[in-house]
């Protein structure tokens, strides 16, 4: 039920009532793909079954379902409402989150406690996403419980282990707050520190040391405030108005001053200062995720922005393979090591490959930027039925 979802219900197999939506964009494939494919890829795939070729646990990512079930607030509002429910709780009282975890009926949650840093934030970002979209404001004043277990010991990076719920509960207001508090940690930047990984989970040395600090997640971390800040009125309190008015103009202050190059932005900082993503020579010259993510979260100017992306496009899109890369040049033998992604061929997943979240990402802030050449190949180069139209 709504207060904690007692008992622990599988939302995979729960009726979907869906919403007919339709698209008319002019392009006869884009359209029956949007209209016929797209909601089923969403809800079937990713939500119902958390599943595919390469990935077949069946588990709940938390950042992955969040993302997900946003794509489903125009089809089927009240899947992502639940959705929301059954993250929140999967959420520790110190604000941290399951990575992911599957779901032992009567019993708890069995995953794995880790310190990536950006996790619990898609909480807060989802549920505003969902209120805007619905209106259903009400679901900030939902009372969800927390999950007990001891925190993850000095050294140790994750531990996978049966959960269960712990005797307190906050409101969801209150556990998208907690995640907010618990991201912001920051480095000598006035940045988040990267932790055991932000986005790309493959990231996870580039602040092995505690210090390394994420650029993409100041710009997450700014998007997120923006977004929870008109429901500070109605279920906080004046303090946490003026602490997420506070925190959004510091991370695009500090974004600004450290991570802009006058041509595009950085990635990230190690521990010892040295700049990924930040146009030196060596792997990862360039990032496609902050350069998208400034357009989201509305750092820089426009021109600055534009710059950034078309750096992307020219640097990133590779026209001839139809692929959209998550950074360019790929690491190597040589190169200095980030975290598994070094563990990757050259070209492969996370090390310089095409990531559809983030390429989708790019598109959608080509768009928002108003690129619309650039966006329509960018869509073009995602969609195998748009293969052949001319852009």
């Amino acid at each position: 039920n709504e207060k904690g979802i007692k008992p622990l219900t599988d939302i995979a197999i729960q009726p979907f009532t869906e919403k007919k939506v339709r698209f008319k964009t002019g392009s006869d494939k884009f359209d029956i793909f949007a209209n016929a494919l797209l909601y089923h890829q969403t809800a079937d795939s990713r939500v119902r079954s958390r599943t595919g070729y390469y990935q077949c646990s069946g588990a709940y990512g938390f950042r992955d379902q969040l993302q997900d079930a946003m794509c489903l607030v125009r089809f089927s509002p009240e899947t992502t409402r639940r959705m929301l429910l059954l993250c929140a709780a999967a959420q520790f009282t110190a604000g941290d989150v399951l990575h992911w975890f599957h779901l032992i009926p009567s019993v708890g949650k069995k995953g794995v406690r880790t310190h990536c840093s950006d996790d619990m934030l898609w909480l807060p970002l989802a549920a505003a996403v969902y209120a805007e979209k619905t209106s259903d404001t009400d679901i900030f004043s939902v009372s969800v419980p927390y999950l007990a277990g001891d925190a993850l010991r000095d050294g140790e990076r994750r531990r996978y282990d049966l959960y269960r719920r712990s005797s307190s509960e906050g409101t969801v207001y209150e556990h998208c707050m907690k995640s907010i508090f618990k991201a912001c940690e920051f480095g000598a930047h006035g940045l988040p520190l990267i932790k055991d990984g932000d986005w790309n989970d493959s990231f996870g040395e580039i602040g092995g040391k505690g210090r390394g600090e994420s650029v993409w997640l100041a710009m997450f971390l700014k998007l997120v405030c923006d977004k929870m800040l008109p429901y500070t009125h109605a279920f906080g309190k004046k303090e946490h108005e003026e602490l997420l008015i506070k925190i959004s103009q510091s991370m695009e202050e500090n974004v600004m001053r450290s991570a802009y190059n006058g041509e595009f932005f950085t990635r990230a900082f190690f521990d010892d200062g040295e700049p990924l993503g930040s146009g030196s020579q060596g792997a990862c010259r360039i990032d496609l995720l902050p350069q998208s993510f400034a357009v989201f979260a509305g750092i820089g100017t426009h021109e600055q922005r534009e710059k950034a992306l078309l750096a992307a496009f020219g640097e990133l899109v590779d026209s001839g393979s139809r692929i959209i890369k998550l950074f360019t040049p790929p690491f190597d033998e040589k190169s200095r090591r980030a975290g598994y992604v070094n563990d990757y061929p050259e070209g492969v997943r996370e090390n310089g490959g095409q990531y559809t979240h983030a390429a989708v990402w790019f598109a959608l802030a080509l768009l928002k930027e108003g690129l619309i050449k650039e966006a329509a190949a960018a869509t073009g180069f995602l969609l195998p039925s748009l293969k052949d139209k001319n852009y």
